[in-house]
């Protein structure tokens, strides 16, 4: 099975892994933040649609603190 084309990824996904390219890095909270100014959403709507991009391979994360840095694997 082939890695997806961003074009397959959802409105919020895509928004997410875009923010994401745009800081270079991102906690849950910086993404949603982002996103805020637009629409308001659930934190763990946020966190569910990061944790699934680290799962189709376009974002790995690491730990600072009691945070997930979430960082992009492809461009």
């Amino acid at each position: 099975m082939g890695q997806k084309s961003i074009d397959d990824l959802g409105k919020l996904q895509r928004a997410v892994l875009e923010i994401v390219w745009e800081l270079g890095q991102a906690s849950v909270h910086q993404v949603r933040d982002r996103l805020s100014r637009k629409k308001t959403l659930a934190y763990t709507t946020v966190l569910t649609a990061m944790q699934k991009l680290e799962k189709a391979g376009w974002l790995r994360h690491r730990t600072e603190g009691k945070s997930y840095i979430y960082l992009p694997t492809r461009t």
